[in-house]
């Protein structure tokens, strides 16, 4: 009888375990990336295919910004942007975005799907022009 009663404790003791990992693994990364006039800090972000991630924008700038990813294959899961989709003369919608106004904070929820380096910039006139870029490389 207790050779039973610690057989199903083990299996449910690994169980747990296996649960724990689980949820740990799927858990988001969270970013900050802080806006001021022309730039990103910091503007080179690491990720890894499949996972989630939190990328807060932050906007200490005296102008809106906004932060545009083009051409990444992402899965969006939540964004506290308003759905007011600023584009800037860009005439095709973004995988990613979020516009930020001064002293204001938005956020995005994402799943990168796909392995590759790509640009993040701000689309405001002369922003990007003016060096408001930043790089994202996902790993498989």
């Amino acid at each position: 009888m207790k050779l039973k009663n610690l057989t199903i404790l083990f299996i449910l003791t690994t169980g747990l375990f296996a649960s724990c990992a689980k949820e740990q693994k799927e858990s988001n990364v969270d970013y900050s990336i802080i806006t001021k006039e022309m730039s990103f800090s910091p503007n080179e972000l690491h990720l890894k295919k499949g996972q989630t991630y939190r990328i807060r924008l932050h906007n200490e700038g005296s102008v809106l910004h906004d932060w545009n990813v083009e051409d990444i294959k992402a899965n969006v899961h939540h964004s506290s942007d308003s759905g007011s989709i600023h584009h800037h003369g860009h005439n095709k919608k973004m995988p990613l975005h979020l516009a930020v106004l001064p002293a204001r904070s938005n956020e995005i929820e994402f799943k990168a799907e796909e392995a590759g380096v790509f640009t993040f910039f701000c689309s405001v006139p002369g922003h990007k022009e003016s060096g408001m870029v930043g790089k994202i490389l996902v790993h498989d």
